[in-house]
């Protein structure tokens, strides 16, 4: 319920400046990620069958990707935008949502070949765990090729989040309404922090239904957890007025020299002190 709330509050304060400048589309693909990781752990829970086992998977890489990569690429393109400001030059890399969306394409694309290998090279399979004599319950039982393919994803998440932690200290020297790099550096600690307690535990922990616990708390603790440190500081701005929370604007009216051209961004406002960017947002 509340990343929906948050999902709503993006759309309806998308022309504000604290949200247009954090890129309304990455920011909606983020809450869209954590969502739908959220959604996973409802097919983790018992009672299992195959399908849940499936399902499980493709929701929570599908869901992680889209919120690590929509994370990563944002916190590119303001690095790229602070580095150019300190250089007093124009950003010569096309920073536009097509372009950045199209390498998020290609995340997905990989992600969407290793759940291939999961759902039909080396498909799972149901087992039978007995807790006693008489009771018992389903598990999912994946083997060598889905175990690799998981791995593969793991580490790949783990790169990402490791990129997108050096990028947050070149654009820290952003003006306030751009700097995000405080709650981004926090989420990618706290991600990282999940995936490095949820993956030895589910290897060690015997018993079922602490794995259940912990892969839930872990899941919801990576996405939801994530996009309430990345949303909920927006919100604050917002509801009590501060700078940024006016329409965005008031920030483009110097000079169309601050407006972003469609081959890069211009950051000659920002090298006059001015929290100015263009009509495609950072």
């Amino acid at each position: 319920v509340i990343l929906l709330l948050l999902f709503v509050a993006v759309l309806m304060w998308r022309d504000t400046a604290i949200i247009h400048y954090s890129s309304v589309f990455f920011c909606l693909v983020m809450l869209v990620g954590a969502l739908l990781v959220d959604v996973a752990i409802f097919f983790w829970i018992p009672p299992h069958n195959l399908a849940n086992c499936y399902l499980f998977a493709w929701f929570a890489a599908v869901g992680a990707c889209l919120l690590v990569g929509a994370l990563l690429l944002k916190t590119f393109r303001l690095a790229m935008i602070a580095r150019a400001q300190r250089k007093m030059r124009v950003v010569l890399i096309p920073l536009s949502n097509v372009n950045l969306a199209l390498v998020l394409l290609v995340l997905l694309a990989v992600n969407v070949l290793l759940l291939c290998v999961f759902s039909f090279v080396d498909q799972p399979e149901t087992k039978r765990v007995y807790s006693d004599l008489f009771a018992y319950y389903l598990s999912c039982d994946i083997s060598t090729a889905s175990v690799v393919a998981a791995s593969v994803l793991v580490g790949l998440y783990g790169v990402l989040l490791l990129v997108c932690c050096t990028f947050t200290f070149t654009a820290r020297s952003l003006p306030v309404v751009f700097d995000e790099s405080t709650p981004i550096f926090l989420s990618c600690y706290n991600m990282v922090v999940s995936m490095a307690l949820i993956v030895p535990l589910l290897i060690l922990l015997d018993d079922y239904t602490a794995k259940v616990v912990v892969a839930a708390v872990g899941a919801m603790a990576f996405g939801p957890g994530t996009a309430l440190l990345i949303f909920v500081p927006k919100v604050f701005v917002l509801l009590t007025g501060k700078n940024g929370s006016q329409p965005h604007a008031e920030y483009d009216t110097r000079s169309a020299e601050m407006r972003t051209p469609r081959s890069g961004v211009s950051v000659s406002a920002m090298n006059s002190h001015s929290p100015t960017t263009g009509s495609s947002s950072v």
